[in-house]
């Protein structure tokens, strides 16, 4: 969506406002048995969410490769140490420095070490979400409302850390808009944060593309195809955004490029479900 106010002549999205969302008020069960899965690479410095993390200790598992550096794993391995995390290694590419490898790494990683770290858990729920993402809630209640509601897999209600500069303004309506229009469609699910059961996420990866760019989305478009019970749960998942135009570009750049994936490569999942063809390209 290029201009959030394209999105107020969105009717199915203003029919949105009258669809009752999860009370999270309401929530009588409280669940422990979850597991919070973030990838990280490089560097920790786009680890920014530690104190978020840290009062959930050895539910928190750091996912990564075995293509990183020395420096990096030593580093990812003492902050894991000092909080009680764990730290799960997927083998992602030859790790040699070709143009397949980075390729491999860069675009195919992110989704491929949560899809192999989920492998290695006894947790009955997981939890994604981005290295820039906290929580204002309750995690043992999102699961909570996860079982009172039967939900499979969930879509939560992400908006910006910051509200600003113009262009994080301008995009803070958009998300405003975006997450409202979650009610009617679930299954847009975000890799800013993402809830699901264990078992049905495993189900769900072994037919992902792994692709980087509409990887989130295309976890719920799967979830949707494949018959799961999908669920909106507006629990607020603050995250990083663009600041800058700049930053904003590239970052839609990338956007469009998930939307021509979902839209035009995948045009024969679209002739089977002509209702995820347009959506997905207009939301966050």
């Amino acid at each position: 969506m290029l201009f959030p106010w394209i999105a107020l002549f969105d009717f199915r999205t203003f029919l949105a406002n009258f669809k009752k969302p999860v009370d999270l008020s309401k929530v009588k069960t409280r669940n422990r048995n979850f597991a919070i899965l973030i990838p990280i690479f490089n560097d920790l410095k786009y680890l920014t969410n530690i104190e978020f993390l840290i009062p959930y200790g050895d539910r928190v598992v750091l996912c990564t490769t075995t293509n990183e550096s020395n420096e990096f794993s030593e580093s990812l391995e003492a902050l894991a140490k000092q909080n009680g995390f764990r730290v799960h290694y997927s083998e992602v590419g030859s790790g040699q420095k070709n143009p397949w490898a980075i390729y491999n790494k860069t675009l195919l990683a992110h989704d491929a070490v949560l899809r192999d770290s989920i492998l290695n858990l006894l947790e009955e729920y997981v939890i994604f979400i981005d290295g820039d993402t906290f929580v204002e809630g309750d995690l043992e209640i999102l699961c909570g409302a996860m079982v009172e509601n039967n939900f499979d897999i969930s879509s939560v209600k992400v908006l910006p850390t910051r509200r600003k500069t113009i262009i994080e303004r301008l995009q803070g309506v958009e998300y405003d808009i975006a997450m409202q229009a979650r009610l009617l469609y679930p299954w847009l699910t975000s890799g800013a944060g993402i809830v699901a059961r264990r078992q049905v996420m495993i189900e769900i990866m072994k037919n992902h593309s792994l692709f980087f760019n509409g990887g989130d989305i295309e976890i719920g478009k799967l979830a949707d195809m494949m018959g799961f019970n999908i669920g909106h749960i507006p629990m607020v998942f603050k995250t990083d955004i663009p600041e800058t135009t700049g930053k904003w570009i590239k970052q839609r750049f990338s956007w469009m490029c998930g939307c021509f994936r979902h839209s035009i490569i995948n045009i024969d999942k679209n002739l089977r479900y002509p209702f995820h063809s347009g959506i997905c390209c207009r939301s966050q």
